[in-house]
């Protein structure tokens, strides 16, 4: 009897391992407030590190920062240290300014706050500057579209979420801009395309899973992208613990017309957006449009 018993046990720990595993290595990447940020990591746990500190972790903090356009890392050696340096100071002063914190240069609890939260994946550009409004952002870089191809076809792939708040969130800036946009069926007559994707699906980074990076706009004047990541809860409206479709739209939209990350909270083009949370264009977005298209 007690070899069958041995037997029977041995088959159910081998069935149930992979799932125990799965669980014991997935379990530390959904703590803090905001849920983890697979591609960096949480940093709550860092919270009140400064120059001099050596910390595990302190490499992802300045991973985040060179992924969002405050680090580089062509003439840096010390990316993957966890030293915490004057060169990430410097990083993290910058990354304060343009959020409006206090430049410590420390990972204080309202910048760990900020970095934490679930944000849109396209980087900052803490250089832009603007002479008429000193909050929005245009990057020199970005793409400008001809005054005779304002007109812009796209394409939603099919997907179980909703579609009908992509298509608002389009149509918001047809009431702000002279663009106007067109829904089409056929992939070869659009210039923007719009996906949901996961991880393991072979997307491009940095689509991340629940609660880091939301969405990421790819502009091009021929074949713009926009990637939601189809992990997350999307909703139309705020609803707790989910993220309203017609917000993040309307905000991967703005980057595919050429602008760059507000400073102003309650603007559209904030790069950080909670759940529950609606963000309508609001002056400074529209201020950022009319500027982008002056001239």
């Amino acid at each position: 009897m007690a070899p069958r018993v041995s037997l029977l046990l041995f088959i159910l720990s081998s069935l149930l391992l992979p799932f125990l595993s799965q669980a014991t290595s997935s379990s530390p990447s959904r703590v803090g407030p905001f849920r983890h940020l697979e591609s960096f990591g949480s940093f709550k746990h860092l919270e009140g590190s400064k120059k001099g500190d050596k910390t595990e972790g302190i490499q992802m903090v300045k991973k985040y920062l060179e992924h969002y356009g405050y680090l580089s890392s062509t003439h840096y050696s010390q990316m993957d240290s966890d030293d915490f340096d004057d060169t990430l100071e410097s990083s993290l002063k910058a990354f304060q300014t343009f959020y409006h914190l206090k430049p410590t240069g420390s990972l204080d609890a309202p910048t760990a706050t900020l970095m934490s939260k679930p944000r849109c994946g396209v980087p900052d550009h803490p250089t832009s500057s603007n002479s008429i409004n000193p909050q929005y952002t245009i990057d020199p870089g970005s793409v400008k579209w001809p005054r005779d191809q304002m007109h812009i076809h796209y394409i939603i792939f099919p997907d179980s979420h909703p579609e009908e708040p992509i298509t608002r969130g389009f149509q918001a800036w047809t009431t702000v801009s002279n663009f106007t946009f067109e829904r089409v069926r056929e992939e070869s007559f659009a210039k923007i395309r719009v996906y949901f994707q996961v991880r393991d699906k072979g997307t491009a980074p940095p689509l991340d899973g629940p609660g880091g990076i939301l969405a990421y706009a790819g502009p091009s004047l021929t074949n713009a992208t926009i990637h939601f990541d189809g992990e997350e809860n999307w909703v139309e409206g705020a609803v707790a613990d989910s993220f309203d479709l017609q917000t993040i739209a309307t905000h991967e939209v703005g980057h595919l017309l050429g602008l760059g990350h507000s400073r102003v909270v309650k603007a559209n083009m904030y790069a950080y957006t909670g759940t529950a949370e609606t963000k309508p264009l609001i002056q400074d977005d529209i201020d950022g449009i009319r500027a982008k298209y002056s001239t």
